[in-house]
């Protein structure tokens, strides 16, 4: 209660406090930087000093030609596109008219700036590239500890020796020497394996780790020389997925693909023009009482839709089901009419250059009348067993395909009928040994993935792990008090 009190009148002090903004956002870095000379020129990249509003592409130009598209990284980050100029000085500017502004309540105007870089072709090639990395590493390549760590590959296309010491590598643009490179040659034609780790070591040059780990949902990754100007990066990599990997074409690294068969330390090869997104559910997992419609779709005309309808803990269980050719082709919107699991996967239609997406599980728990109208101040789990009946209390480790679904008071009372706070897929066994025998067993639940991986996810506001108990052994000590509480 007086930690409630205390944090109440923080804030309110703090809102009290708060000086008027008055300052306009600025450049703090642009790709290309002004008077550098590069072979090509189609994208423009800005780091504003803040997070902006009101960007467009017509507020760029190149010549006199607006940007034909722009998007955002991370906040303040851009890159304008633009077809190729003519070969020779190139005048890049901010348009006068732009509405470039902060995020403050006084919306300060960003003041605008121009700057030139020269156009050639033939210039001198900077040999040393961000040419592949691997953000999901789960059956590829290992490191010294035995680890299946993502990775960073490093390709040196010039034609002449370089010593990599002193430069960067990061993830952050606000920070752009987060973690520096220790003095490497890196032969013409050569490559450079850094694993991105987050062990951070740099005393063997066969097994360099980076001090971050790369981000499997998208992001930014540059190389930086010596004086942290960008030399490479990935301005903003799409999503990942495991096991395949994201690189330049080795003859025009403008080119960048995914690849399905990753090729650490080799050139890149087999690449697919992306990864298709998941399907998208009409309707999340949920508690239901009446049948109803579900409708899949996805959001590429590249793709098609396959799923399946688990109503079994042997199909809940086993992952052959999941091929192509046991899935189903979706045409029209699913009758769910019983405590359901629906698994789908977006794959590319006939001759599209593309991955398949990531599966997408929901699950559907049909609640009987006689627990519409129950709520409690206690949280309340529900964990469904696709009507298998009780866990085997004579084999305590063996897990169980199930599906547990957590709902929370929040600011009322938990109710089943209520939007679950978590829904996974998961492995449950009883446990224990003297206790296995009494009505009310112990559970081991381990969340799983969509591969029945371990996979952490947070319960009841706890941090993220994949293995928990429910525990209860009401008879020994009903208080818990010799019972240690992890939360880490």
């Amino acid at each position: 209660m007086r930690t409630c009190c205390l944090l109440l009148v923080l804030a309110s002090t703090a809102t009290t406090l708060t000086a008027q903004d008055t300052i306009s956002p600025t450049i703090v870095r642009r790709t290309p930087a002004a008077g550098t000379t590069v072979r090509t020129l189609t994208e423009v990249e800005v780091l504003f000093s803040e997070a902006v509003d009101g960007v467009d592409a017509s507020d760029l130009l190149m010549n006199g030609v607006a940007a034909t598209n722009v998007f955002g990284a991370v906040p303040g980050q851009y890159v304008w596109q633009f077809p190729p100029p003519a070969t020779g000085a190139v005048f890049i500017a901010f348009s006068a008219g732009h509405g470039i502004t902060d995020q403050s309540p006084q919306s300060n105007l960003f003041a605008g700036g121009s700057w030139s870089v020269t156009l050639n072709p033939n210039a001198p090639v900077y040999g040393v590239v961000l040419s592949e990395i691997l953000a999901e590493n789960d059956t590829g390549v290992h490191d010294e500890d035995g680890d299946t760590s993502d990775w960073i590959e490093l390709y040196n296309g010039g034609s002449e020796v370089v010593n990599l010491g002193g430069w960067f590598l990061t993830d952050d643009v606000f920070t752009p020497d987060k973690w520096r490179i220790p003095s490497v040659d890196i032969a013409p034609s050569a490559y450079l394996l850094i694993w991105a780790s987050g062990k951070d070591r740099t005393n063997s040059p066969l097994a360099f780790h980076t001090n971050f780990k790369l981000e499997k949902s998208g992001g930014y990754l540059a190389l930086l020389d010596p004086t942290t100007n960008v030399v490479s990066s990935f301005a903003s990599y799409p999503a990942q997925a495991s096991d395949i990997s994201y690189g330049r074409d080795r003859i025009d690294p403008t080119l960048v693909s995914f690849y399905t068969t990753p090729t650490p330390r080799n050139h890149n090869a087999n690449p697919v023009a992306g990864i298709l997104p998941k399907v998208v559910f009409s309707r999340p997992s949920s508690t239901f009482v009446n049948p109803f419609q579900l409708t899949l779709t996805v959001p590429s005309t590249n793709a098609e839709i396959r799923y399946m309808v688990v109503t079994n803990r042997l199909s809940a269980t086993n992952l052959n089901f999941l091929s192509i050719t046991n899935l189903k082709l979706y045409t029209d919107p699913i009758t769910v009419e019983a405590s359901w699991q629906v698994r789908a996967r977006a794959f590319p239609k006939a001759g599209a250059p593309f991955y398949p997406g990531e599966f997408q599980t929901e699950s559907y728990i049909q609640l009987g009348p006689s627990v519409l109208d129950f709520t409690s101040d206690l949280p309340l789990v529900i964990i469904h067993d696709f009507g298998a009946g009780p866990y085997d209390q004579t084999a305590s480790q063996r897990e169980e395909t199930s599906v547990i679904a957590i709902f929370e008071p929040g600011t009322d009372r938990s109710s089943l009928i209520n939007q679950p706070v978590l829904v996974s897929r998961a492995g449950v066994n009883a446990r224990g040994s003297s206790t296995l025998g009494y009505g009310k067993v112990s559970l081991a639940v381990e969340m799983w993935s969509e591969f029945n991986e371990d996979a952490d996810k947070p319960v009841l506001g706890m941090n993220p792990e994949s293995d928990w108990v429910f525990y209860a052994p009401n008879n020994f000590e009903p208080v818990l008090f010799p019972n240690p509480l992890y939360t880490s």
